[in-house]
């Protein structure tokens, strides 16, 4: 039997599966709950218990206090719920409710899924997770090496393990990363950073546009918005450079499990203006478009004739976000 939580003041609503922490099920579901740790220990993931029964599943270690005890206060990393529940608990409301964070972390995986293609998978200690939102960047910063500001390409349902896309540049920092990066090597992640973020609130069909690299943060919505369940069309197009995008196979994957999410490759040369054709074509496709809510990632000299082609099409300006892909050189890269 589920559960049904209840978390205050958002008003925000998810079951429980049996046997799931309520942190879990929470972040299963897109919440976007404060919590490091996630067995005990930090207490970041306390809650008031308003309504309900909840049963500890869990060990802590961390020392309520007594206010907290007399409040009913417990650690959702902890808990599930014997019956519905309704808990007061902080969630995170955007971008400007989550702290700049600097975590020391290693690298997991090195994972070569394409030619000229790496998932970079990052693992952060137990005690330390990294707060974001779906569509946010980091730095990360390897010994010795130029720093780079990369977007997060996974789910903010679980902040220890982090997902980033790198593209064989020939610089510095991508030639370590696939000739030399080895799992277990320490990174230094901090951040988040941008504003590139979807508003979990929306009911619009959603139009992802990604080019390239530009897949990172999309991919990193994609997966958010797959943990909200919505249930509105989604549509992704990948304008790409390649015949085939580095994770085409993962797309195709989605595309054959749900039912309200489409995928389309639109293949384009690095030229600014086939870029800009893309686009077009995309547009070309798009039905009510002032109902749609389009998040789209281009290279920086594109942006603007691109969000021209938008707008004048019958997008609303404030249903439309955009992330610009930065070309590093060979030097910063």
């Amino acid at each position: 039997m589920t559960a049904k939580i209840q978390i205050l003041p958002t008003g925000h609503e998810f079951s429980l599966e049996k046997g799931e922490s309520i942190l879990e099920g929470g972040l299963r579901h897109g919440k976007a709950l404060e919590y490091s740790c996630n067995n005990g220990t930090c207490g970041d993931c306390k809650a008031k218990l308003i309504s309900g029964q909840v049963e500890k599943i869990g060990f802590s270690d961390y020392c309520f206090s007594r206010e907290e005890k007399r409040e009913g206060t417990v650690l959702l990393c902890c808990v599930t719920a014997a019956q519905d529940a309704v808990l007061e608990a902080h969630e995170f409301a955007g971008v400007d409710d989550i702290p700049l964070q600097s975590i020391a972390a290693k690298v997991s995986a090195v994972e070569r899924v394409a030619e000229d293609w790496v998932v970079l998978n990052v693992k952060t200690p137990r005690s330390k997770s990294l707060h974001f939102l779906a569509g946010q960047q980091a730095t990360l910063s390897f010994k010795g090496l130029p720093v780079r500001n990369k977007s997060i390409a996974s789910c903010p349902c679980n902040g220890r393990h982090l997902q980033f896309h790198v593209h064989r540049s020939g610089g510095v920092f991508s030639d370590y990363v696939f000739n030399t990066l080895k799992p277990g090597v320490p990174i230094q992640i901090d951040g988040p950073v941008g504003a590139f973020v979807l508003d979990d609130d929306t009911s619009n069909p959603l139009t992802f546009i990604a080019y390239d690299a530009g897949f990172a943060p999309i991919k990193s919505l994609l997966d958010h918005v797959f943990a909200l369940e919505l249930t509105q069309p989604l549509k992704l197009f990948w304008l790409s450079s390649e015949p085939k995008p580095y994770l085409h196979a993962l797309c195709r994957s989605w595309h054959d499990a749900m039912d309200n999410f489409d995928f389309e490759v639109i293949n384009v040369s690095q030229q600014p203006s086939d870029i800009l054709r893309g686009v077009e074509h995309i547009v070309g496709q798009m039905a009510h478009l002032t109902t749609q809510s389009v998040l789209m990632t281009l290279p920086a000299q594109v942006l603007a004739p691109a969000r021209q082609v938008l707008l004048s099409a019958g997008v609303l300006e404030a249903q439309l976000m955009i992330d610009k892909i930065e070309k590093y050189d060979a030097m910063k890269a």
